[in-house]
């Protein structure tokens, strides 16, 4: 009989609304801990993600370079390089530049000439010469 009643106090102590509540804190917890996880996890594979794609552009970037630089060891590279960036030109050359058809093409003004007519056309337009 004894048996009967212990049986009887720990199945109502199990289903009472305090132990279901506890039941149910215990679960949300184990759930929120989930989701935190699962949120960590998609956070990495976005990072690794994007660290994937910075790494191809790296890439991508070292064999820009390694192309330039085996360019730049030849005569043609090096002058190429002077003509784009600093705009050099040789005697009797002159620069066309191509436009849209919106716009108009025409010789640049001043192509051709030398440094120092350069400059003395630069002086004569400032003094009104």
């Amino acid at each position: 009989m004894r048996s009967i009643q212990k049986k009887q106090r720990f199945l109502r102590l199990l289903y009472s609304r305090l132990s279901l509540g506890v039941l149910l804190l215990v679960f949300l917890m184990g759930l929120s801990a989930v989701w935190n996880v699962y949120g960590k996890y998609k956070d990495a594979a976005e990072d690794r993600f994007r660290s994937k794609e910075a790494l191809a552009g790296v890439e991508q970037r070292i064999e820009t370079l390694k192309e330039d630089v085996e360019r730049l060891k030849t005569e043609e590279g090096i002058e190429q390089e002077f003509r784009t960036t600093f705009g050099f030109v040789k005697r009797g050359e002159g620069v066309i530049v191509i436009v849209d058809e919106e716009g108009e093409a025409g010789v640049v003004k001043g192509a051709g000439r030398g440094f120092w007519s350069n400059v003395w056309e630069g002086l004569k337009s400032i003094l009104r010469i």
